[in-house]
C-alpha cells in the first residue's frame, strides 16, 4: 500500500539525511579548517608583502640615531663624500616625498648622512633643496653600512625612537615609499 507522503516526495532515498547532515556540518566547519590550514602554512605561502622597503631586523646600537632629529620619523640617505647623478635623483625624490606628505609633513624629516665633512658640491645641493640637512657622523655611517644589504647610496627609514626600520635601494620609487610612511604614521602613536 502506498502512503500519501510517498506520492508527494517520491520514495525515500537511503542515506539522504546523513548526506544533508554532513553538508550542514561542512558548511560551518569547512571555513574554520581552511583558516587553520592557511595559518599553519603561512611561512610557505607567498601572498606578497605589505611594505615596499626591505625590513631591517638587526638593531643598530647607536646614540647617533636617537639624537638625530628626535621625535620625528627620519629618512637618512647614506652618501659618500660626493653626490653622483643617482644621489641627486634620490635627493629630488626625498624632497618630493616630503612635500607629498601634506599635513603629515611635520612628523617626517630627511637628512643626508656623511662619513666626513661635506665638500663644496653639497653647497650647491643645499641651495637647490632648502630642507636638505647634512649630518656628519662617521660612527653612525659605519653602523648603518654594517647592516646586511645596506650600503652607500641606500636610504634608511628611522622611527622616532631611533630604530632603523626600512631600507630603500638607490633609485627607489616615490609612490610606494609614500605608502609605507603613511601606513606607519597612521598606526604610530609616536613622532
Amino acid at each position: 500500500m502506498t502512503t500519501m507522503t510517498e506520492f508527494a516526495t517520491g520514495p525515500a532515498e537511503p542515506g539522504r539525511g546523513r548526506r544533508l547532515m554532513l553538508l550542514i556540518f561542512m558548511a560551518f566547519l569547512g571555513p574554520l579548517l581552511l583558516a587553520v590550514l592557511l595559518y599553519a602554512q603561512r611561512d610557505h605561502l607567498h601572498l606578497g608583502h605589505v611594505n615596499y622597503g626591505r625590513l631591517i631586523v638587526q638593531p643598530v646600537a647607536s646614540d647617533g640615531l636617537r639624537q638625530l632629529a628626535p621625535g620625528h620619523w627620519r629618512y637618512l640617505r647614506l652618501a659618500g663624500n660626493t653626490c653622483n647623478l643617482q644621489c641627486e635623483a634620490d635627493l629630488f625624490k626625498l624632497n618630493q616625498l616630503h612635500m607629498a606628505l601634506g599635513k603629515e609633513r611635520d612628523r617626517v624629516v630627511w637628512r643626508v648622512l656623511l662619513p666626513s665633512p661635506a665638500d663644496a658640491q653639497w653647497d650647491r645641493l643645499r641651495a637647490r633643496y632648502p630642507r636638505l640637512r647634512l649630518e656628519v657622523d662617521p660612527e653612525l655611517y659605519r653602523a648603518l653600512n654594517a647592516l646586511p644589504g645596506v650600503e652607500d647610496g641606500h636610504t634608511v627609514l628611522v622611527d622616532p625612537l631611533g630604530n632603523a626600520v626600512l631600507d630603500y635601494a638607490p633609485g627607489f620609487n616615490v609612490r610606494p615609499v609614500k605608502k609605507d610612511i603613511l601606513r606607519l604614521l597612521k598606526v604610530s602613536k609616536i613622532g
